[in-house]
């Protein structure tokens, strides 16, 4: 597994660029499940692993969790 820093707030989240966050969702939840690799950028790489946990081929890290519930309770607020 590529050593990658994970997004871990939701200004980093935010700053990624969402074709390539879509296009590696796409491909985490219906690939064959390898992992990217690192010429992709952390956008495509965070889209992967969200397909991945999506889709049950892979448990999502403390550090996903709370993002995905910061982000959660930020939507609930709009």
């Amino acid at each position: 597994m590529v050593d990658r820093e994970p997004v871990a707030d939701l200004t980093t989240l935010d700053n990624l660029d969402s074709r390539d966050l879509v296009a590696g969702y796409f491909a985490g939840f219906n690939g064959d499940g390898h992992e990217p690799s690192v010429e992709m950028d952390t956008a495509y790489y965070h889209g992967w692993l969200n397909g991945m946990c999506d889709k049950g081929r892979m448990q999502p890290s403390a550090t996903h969790k709370q993002l995905v519930h910061e982000w959660h309770k930020r939507e609930k607020n709009k």
